[in-house]
């Protein structure tokens, strides 16, 4: 198993809900936007979206963002569950998304 794996099995393995298992992946995604070269260059700012500091415009509305970005030409940026991305972009695999993210253009 790789590094990664291990940390989603553990994740899996000791989170109570659903939830809480996403709640991991959401920060664990973030930590990799915060430290990577190249995110980490082109991003000055990430947030869970509930500590987003415009979240409150939101409140009472679903928005399925997970987390919330900004650039550094201050420009933001929001994700999605992967279930919603299919859903608008059906020309893409599962497996293909994660080689998508690196060729992205800022």
């Amino acid at each position: 198993m790789t590094l990664s794996q291990d940390i989603l099995a553990r994740f899996r393995a000791e989170s109570v809900t659903e939830k809480e298992k996403g709640t991991c992946i959401e920060w664990l995604t973030q930590l990799w936007l915060r430290t990577d070269l190249f995110y980490a260059y082109h991003f000055c700012a990430t947030w869970l979206c509930v500590k987003f500091p415009f979240c409150k415009a939101f409140v009472g509305q679903d928005t399925r963002i997970d987390l919330v970005a900004r650039t550094t030409n201050g420009m933001y940026w929001a994700t999605y569950p992967i279930s919603t991305f299919l859903r608008y972009c059906p020309q893409y695999q599962p497996a293909e998304i994660v080689n998508v993210l690196p060729r992205m253009k800022l």
